[in-house]
């Protein structure tokens, strides 16, 4: 399964290498990757009066570019989500159809889990759902604008620069949630370690009778 995720993962992110290049910027000193004049470097010219036209194995450039834009939003959130939500809608199925008197602790069977089993289950789920819900949160405008940019750029435009770039940030912010929902979640493990350790280790003690071999016991003598 994991095996299959990366090469799926690799599928679905090489256009990339193909549509991104680096290029130098017009007026300024730095270099940058971009998508710009990518399709129209390997595309057919097609001369309409003074109008330059670009098809690409018959196919309009501009076409071309919302072709991949879109599925860039596919791939990287819509596609995701529509996974993770599925996968998750199942697993709860999965757990809540399992009945409670097999997880009940049995003396006959030790193999049977036990109801802490389940809660432990339940509460490693929270935590995932809570990262799937950071997801959809925080790249929903992102995408839902560059989805909207898409369909129609002039109204799309008319967004101000600065709720552009705090969506942008939202998205990547993304990335800082995780950390956090981990910590919360693992915390009081990390607290009570070194405590359950040491109960660990008083409960194993042995007392001085026990530890000694049969040929160094105290006998008494009448």
């Amino acid at each position: 399964m994991v095996l299959c995720s990366w090469i799926v993962s690799l599928l679905l992110s090489s256009p990339q290498a193909f549509m991104f290049r680096k290029a130098k910027h017009p007026y300024m000193e730095f270099y940058q990757c971009t998508t710009n004049m990518v399709i129209e470097n390997i595309s057919t010219v097609v001369m309409d009066g003074d109008k330059a036209t670009y098809f690409f194995f018959g196919i309009h450039s501009d076409t071309v570019y919302m072709i991949y834009h879109l599925s860039f939003l596919v791939f990287v959130y819509f596609l995701p989500l529509c996974c993770l939500l599925v996968s998750y809608i199942f697993i709860i199925h999965l757990i809540r159809r399992r009945p409670t008197d097999q997880l009940v602790p049995s003396l006959d069977n030790p193999l049977v889990r036990s109801l802490s089993d389940r809660r432990r289950k339940w509460k490693n789920l929270r935590m995932s759902l809570v990262q799937v819900a950071g997801f959809a949160v925080f790249w929903a405008p992102y995408a839902c604008h560059q989805a909207w940019m898409l369909l129609h750029e002039e109204s799309a435009m008319q967004v101000s620069e600065f709720a552009t770039d705090l969506m942008l940030l939202t998205a990547v912010f993304n990335s800082c949630f995780n950390p956090l929902v981990y910590g919360a979640h693992f915390y009081k493990d990390f607290r009570t370690l070194g405590r359950q350790r040491d109960s660990m280790r008083l409960s194993k003690t042995w007392s001085w009778r026990e530890r000694l071999p049969p040929s160094m016991e105290m006998t008494t003598v009448n």
